[in-house]
C-alpha cells in the first residue's frame, strides 16, 4: 500500500543544466536531455534513455550538481499544465534521519499513516527508501540498475506521471 501526492495544475518545480559557453536559445535545450548526452546510468534512467529530472525546491537542483564556484549553468522554472500523480520512495522516518534531513517525513493521503503500518509494508518501503536515497559516487553508476528496474515498474505503463524521492544532495529537505 502507498499513499502519495496529487499535485494541482501550476506545481513550480526546477530543472538545472551546465552551461560554460553562451544562455539557451531553445527550450529543447533546458529540458530532458536528447538520448545521446544520456553517457552514464543515473538513479531512474538507463544509459541512453533520457528522463526530465526536476525538482519543487529551487535551491536543490544546485546542490544536485555539485556546484562551485565559477560553473555555469542555467535554471530553468517549469508549470505544470494538468494534475499530476506521482509515486514516490524515499520517504520513510529512517531514511530522513540517516540523510540527517530537518523535515518531518510526509504524510499523505486520508489514510496515510495506517495504511502502510503493517510488517510487510514497512520492509518494502525502508528497501526502497534505503535504495532510492543511497548515495552513489561517480563511476558506480552500475549500483543503479536496480533502482533503474524499480522505476521502470513504478511508473512505466501504469497511472503514474512520475516519481519522487528526497534530494539527497540536501540532506532529504
Amino acid at each position: 500500500v502507498i499513499t502519495t501526492r496529487i499535485f494541482d495544475p501550476g506545481l513550480r518545480v526546477y530543472r538545472i543544466r551546465p552551461f560554460p559557453g553562451e544562455k539557451p536559445l531553445f527550450v529543447c535545450e533546458v529540458g530532458a536531455p536528447p538520448s545521446s548526452l544520456v553517457r552514464i546510468n543515473q538513479r531512474c534512467n538507463r544509459r541512453g534513455e533520457p528522463m526530465f529530472y526536476c525538482s519543487s525546491a529551487r535551491e536543490a537542483p544546485f546542490f544536485e550538481m555539485h556546484a562551485q564556484p565559477g560553473d555555469r549553468f542555467v535554471l530553468s522554472e517549469w508549470r505544470s499544465t494538468r494534475k499530476i500523480l506521482v509515486n514516490n520512495v524515499g520517504y520513510t522516518p529512517a531514511a530522513l534521519e540517516t540523510l540527517n534531513s530537518n523535515r518531518e517525513c510526509p504524510n499523505w493521503g486520508p489514510n496515510a499513516e495506517t495504511n502502510w503500518k503493517t510488517p510487510a509494508n514497512t520492509t518494502i518501503h525502508e528497501f526502497l527508501a534505503d535504495r532510492f536515497t543511497q548515495d552513489v559516487s561517480a563511476g558506480d553508476e552500475h549500483l543503479y540498475k536496480l533502482t533503474i528496474a524499480i522505476t521502470e515498474k513504478l511508473i512505466q505503463g501504469g497511472p503514474f506521471d512520475g516519481l519522487m524521492y528526497p534530494t539527497i544532495a540536501m540532506w532529504g529537505n
